[in-house]
């Protein structure tokens, strides 16, 4: 395969798939580094931390392999003169960013790449029901706002504060409503009616 003759999605296709390859490798030294750690600070009785050491080294030096397979494809990139590109955060909540170096990102942050939107405008991304109310701030300041209906305070909740001591259970200043002071809430306002 070469670069020069690939559309930058194939080249992010081709890269993310170095990349991911790469997490899974860089996944196995991180969790024997783990141990290894544990093994040093608790004290290695059986002798394993010799046994582990040669293995991590074998497994970050394939970690280092697979990164140098990205060269030619991230120098195509550079010089096309960087076309944009797109990283959804690989979380239940994650955004997505023009970058892997955000400031609201930590170095830990894992992502997924984007591909279908390689080389597009954002406003190609803004379009896109799946990805409206998913796109960082920071990195696009001009982004739509799009409001999150649950996050709009509710009118119809009692604003009340519980009263009455030091008992578990207390009565709402504002209606009759009665709970644990404990895990006060907002409520919805209870009346008794009056026979």
């Amino acid at each position: 395969m070469n670069p020069q003759d690939m559309t930058p999605a194939e080249i992010d296709a081709v890269l993310s798939d170095i990349w991911t390859r790469y997490y899974a490798v860089d996944n196995q030294a991180d969790d024997l580094r783990t141990i290894a750690r544990r093994l040093k600070n608790n004290g290695d009785r059986f002798g394993h931390l010799e046994d582990l050491l040669p293995r991590i080294a074998k497994i970050e030096d394939r970690a280092a392999q697979i990164l140098c397979e990205a060269t030619p494809f991230e120098a195509e990139y550079e010089r096309r003169g960087r076309w944009t590109r797109y990283f959804l955060v690989d979380d239940r909540n994650g955004h997505i960013h023009d970058g892997r170096g955000c400031s609201t990102c930590r170095p830990t942050t894992r992502y997924r790449w984007l591909i279908e939107f390689a080389d597009k405008p954002a406003s190609e991304l803004y379009a896109a029901d799946a990805f409206a109310d998913k796109v960082c701030s920071t990195c696009y300041p001009d982004a739509p706002v799009v409001k999150n209906p649950a996050a709009e305070k509710r009118t119809d909740l009692c604003n009340g504060r519980p009263v009455g001591g030091r008992r578990l259970y207390q009565k709402c200043t504002e209606c009759d409503h009665t709970g644990s002071a404990r895990s006060w809430r907002r409520h919805k306002p209870k009346t008794i009616a009056k026979i």
